[in-house]
């Protein structure tokens, strides 16, 4: 974990305000349950590896003490895939906490389970080294041991969906919904010392043959931002292997009502970069334009230095960040396909 780098992230008064706006937004909740294409909860499962080769269950949380003295950022990201030399199926999961007190970013490495996950229908149980996920139907449970740079830290979240799932349109290779504001409480272990924490999770599912579509693509930049008023925003700009560029994102208001963005509808442009070694440049930070919301925001990371390394595998950033502008909040950016390999 590297430590403190980059300016300072936004003053505490700030972020206390912010804390403030999105435990009134907590107090709304729209139940209703996700038709068409995908079906929640059987959606939730794990599904057929014959079919789907390659799917994923995200949890990105902004989460802050009871007694109001320290904030984290908490991510979990679970996988199920083929292995592509034996073609058997695996799992494995990714998990990463920044402290955002003590400007740290962790991430205890990936995890693997050589076997294929549970099925449990309308719901999902996986298992995997120190990791376990339990849930479905917008009522999970998660716990995660990151230890990292002499630090452990052991997180106990239970997460109740607030919102409406949201469909995002993707293609016909990816199947793709949210929820995008669940309701988080439990306690974070650093190092022994025990916090009580409460805060909002964004949860992400994928799956479908995703690996068809990944080999057209060069890199991705995702933006999930829960904003105060009880309003979320995704924003995903994919750049392709040709040239091209897909959009994908969608406006939820307060009331559940959520509307589809495409290429006409919005913008997301970088305005900085942070070289995380050699070779590897992400950009960082960002302004993001909804015009016909009204949304006009910065999106900035509450420090730089918040990517995930498996040497030889993977490298790609999922960063806890501030959003300031026409709204505020909260938003965690994932990108993609910036470092090699």
């Amino acid at each position: 974990g590297p430590g403190p780098v980059g300016d300072p992230s936004p003053t505490s008064s700030v972020r206390e305000s912010l804390r403030r706006d999105n435990e009134a937004d907590n107090r709304k909740i729209c139940p209703a349950r996700l038709t068409g294409p995908i079906n929640t909860p059987a959606d939730d499962s794990v599904h057929a590896y014959s079919q789907y080769s390659d799917e994923w269950w995200y949890y990105s949380s902004h989460l802050q003490s009871d007694d109001g003295d320290r904030e984290f950022g908490f991510a979990q990201i679970v996988y199920t895939s083929l292995d592509p030399q034996s073609g058997s199926p695996i799992q494995y999961v990714d998990a990463t906490v920044t402290d955002i007190a003590a400007r740290q970013y962790h991430f205890g490495g990936r995890q693997y389970a050589f076997s294929p996950a549970t099925v449990v229908p309308n719901a999902f149980d996986f298992a995997i080294g120190t990791e376990r996920v339990r849930g479905g139907n917008g009522r999970d449970i998660v716990h995660s041991e990151v230890v990292d740079g002499g630090s452990t830290y052991v997180v106990d979240l239970k997460l109740e969906s607030e919102k409406t799932p949201v469909l995002h349109l993707a293609d016909g290779y990816v199947n793709y919904y949210s929820r995008e504001r669940m309701k988080a409480t439990g306690t974070i272990s650093v190092d022994g010392k025990v916090y009580a924490v409460h805060g909002d999770t964004w949860f992400d599912h994928q799956f479908g043959p995703q690996l068809i579509e990944l080999s057209t693509v060069r890199s991705w930049t995702w933006i999930a931002a829960q904003l105060t008023g009880g309003r979320e925003l995704l924003a995903l700009v994919v750049n392709k292997q040709d040239g091209t560029q897909q959009y994908i994102g969608s406006y939820t208001d307060e009331d559940c009502n959520t509307t589809q963005l495409g290429e006409a509808d919005f913008t997301v442009t970088a305005t900085g970069s942070w070289a995380a070694s050699e070779g590897c440049v992400y950009p960082l930070g960002w302004d993001v334009r909804v015009p016909a919301r009204g949304v006009t925001v910065h999106v900035d990371p509450v420090i730089e230095a918040q990517d995930i390394w498996v040497p030889g595998m993977d490298r790609y950033y999922e960063g806890d960040s501030t959003v300031t502008g026409s709204h505020r909040g909260k938003a965690y950016v994932e990108l993609f396909g910036f470092c090699a390999p």
